[in-house]
């Protein structure tokens, strides 16, 4: 009998604490949903007058300085940013790392189809 009661409390520990480790990583990643939300700047050379704008239902527009615009979809997982450009013809999913993400600086790179990371991180800063 006290097996059977020892036994019980180990599967009602384990259980708990499997749930509670989930919940913090779809914490992290809704946090860093709600932080890249917003305006941001290029900061790169080239790059002058571009901005970057993520919207909270997941889309997103990339503007050049004479107000032309391409439009995606993204999303956030395991400090990683998925954008999809919608304006290719057939349409992919781009990964990059998320090396910063904070309430003023977002510094991204992108990977390339092997999957390593191409070397060039674009910077961008908040604008409102």
């Amino acid at each position: 009998m006290k097996t059977i009661k020892l036994l019980s409390y180990l599967l009602m520990t384990v259980l708990c604490v499997g749930f509670t480790s989930c919940s913090d990583d779809d914490d992290e990643e809704k946090k860093e949903e709600h932080l890249i939300v917003g305006k941001w700047k290029a900061l790169d050379s080239g790059y002058e007058g571009n901005f970057l704008e993520f919207k909270s239902n997941g889309e997103f527009s990339y503007v050049y300085p004479e107000g032309d615009s391409e439009n995606g979809k993204y999303k956030i997982e395991s400090n990683e940013l998925y954008m999809i450009w919608l304006e290719d013809e057939e349409p992919e999913w781009y990964r990059y790392k998320l090396h910063t993400l904070n309430s003023t600086n977002l510094v991204i790179e992108r990977y390339d189809e092997k999957g390593d990371l191409d070397g060039e991180k674009d910077n961008y800063q908040r604008m409102n």
